[in-house]
């Protein structure tokens, strides 16, 4: 049983991995570079991957913090197409169910992924009651960034305008410029590279403490066997439609993995618990 779940839990991290890396790829390419090859920008984010994965946890953690520190300036921007957005695109307010909001905030799973990890790194923390309240702010913090972002974006866009739009945040930086610079979306697709690095980082790393739970492998034939994988994958998908079907698919499977996962987990861990102290106790008093 213990085994079943932690190859979901692998598969998973896996699978996150590959989404993440290959929409970024096509961002790039759509954006800024579209005559580059898939492989050439796969290779290349993987190389960096590696590379900050065979130093250890505490480099990407490292990575994870000026990951925050070099991008928070993009958010900001966020402020210059509220000059053209209609408070009017956010009514009316609550016309919908209970059912429909929910159906609403299951279709976002694949956008808020991430958390999930601190499942996986909480065990290694030291002293574990210090980062309650850390965690609960930095959770609390990219909620509002997400509902900060949504709602200039609803506030933009009409209604018809944002169910065509593919790269919704991203199209709000093309209609920002400066003196000194007229296509700042190029900049902030760069940018984005901080962002999603630690989450790719933290997804391989997660699939590799897993995977050493399931077989004995050492860390360099993970990494480079998942890597050669990854490439692969990433040369099989290729149009919008594959892409898009992997995000459906992968978003509805993540929202089950997130949070049903860890309930089913609980009694079972609590059983185990209770199970080796019984065993211990035991062995003490013969």
């Amino acid at each position: 049983m213990a085994i079943f779940l932690n190859a979901i839990y692998v598969i998973y991290c896996s699978v996150a991995f590959f989404s993440v890396l290959r929409n970024y790829i096509e961002v790039i390419q759509a954006w800024i570079f579209p005559s580059i090859e898939t492989w050439f920008l796969s290779a290349t984010l993987l190389i960096i991957i590696i590379y900050a994965f065979t130093g250890g946890l505490r480099v990407i953690v490292g990575v994870s913090f000026f990951s925050i520190i070099l991008s928070l300036w993009i958010f900001p921007m966020l402020a210059f197409p509220m000059k053209y957005a209609t408070v009017e695109s956010l009514l009316p307010i609550l016309e919908n169910d209970i059912r429909s909001i929910l159906k609403g905030a299951q279709s976002m799973t694949f956008t808020i992924i991430g958390f999930e990890i601190l499942n996986v790194i909480y065990p290694f923390v030291k002293d574990k009651k210090k980062i309650r309240k850390p965690v609960h702010l930095g959770l609390l913090a990219t909620t509002i960034i997400y509902l900060a972002v949504m709602l200039v974006s609803i506030a933009y866009y009409s209604e018809g305008k944002l169910l065509k739009t593919i790269w919704a945040t991203l199209t709000l930086f093309s209609f920002i410029s400066f003196p000194f610079m007229e296509r700042f979306e190029f900049v902030a697709v760069c940018f984005w590279m901080l962002i999603i690095l630690p989450n790719l980082c933290l997804y391989l790393w997660a699939a590799y403490r897993g995977a050493i739970r399931l077989f004995p492998i050492s860390e360099k034939t993970f990494v480079w066997l998942f890597s050669f994988i990854v490439l692969i994958g990433t040369l099989l998908v290729q149009t919008r439609t594959q892409i898009n079907t992997i995000n459906t698919v992968f978003g509805q499977i993540a929202f089950y993995v997130i949070f049903v996962y860890p309930i089913l987990l609980w009694p079972i861990a609590r059983l185990k618990k209770n199970f080796t102290s019984k065993k211990v106790k035991k062995n003490e008093q013969t």
